[in-house]
């Protein structure tokens, strides 16, 4: 049973495992990194610097209401920390 189409290599139907039913994806999440169909990062990348626009958004609002500096530091860090990983 030939499961890969010949112009892409890409899995058109359902593989089993040892039983087990594997439905193909265009994209999943693999120890919290998005991985899709064709193995690159480029989704997890997005979700990434869109998460840290929005952080970095909250952080100018937190500095134009008035948050002092070491709140603001604190908050910065944060930011890097999200970005950096543990």
């Amino acid at each position: 049973m030939n499961i890969f189409n010949n112009h892409h290599n890409t899995v058109d139907q359902e593989v089993i495992i040892n039983g087990i039913s594997i439905q193909p994806k265009e994209c999943v999440a693999f120890q919290g990194v998005l991985v899709d169909d064709h193995l690159s990062l480029s989704d997890y990348v997005d979700t990434l610097v869109s998460d840290c626009y929005k952080r970095l958004y909250l952080q100018r609002q937190l500095k134009i209401l008035g948050m002092n500096q070491q709140g603001l530091t604190r908050s910065l860090r944060r930011i890097f920390d999200f970005i950096c990983g543990p």
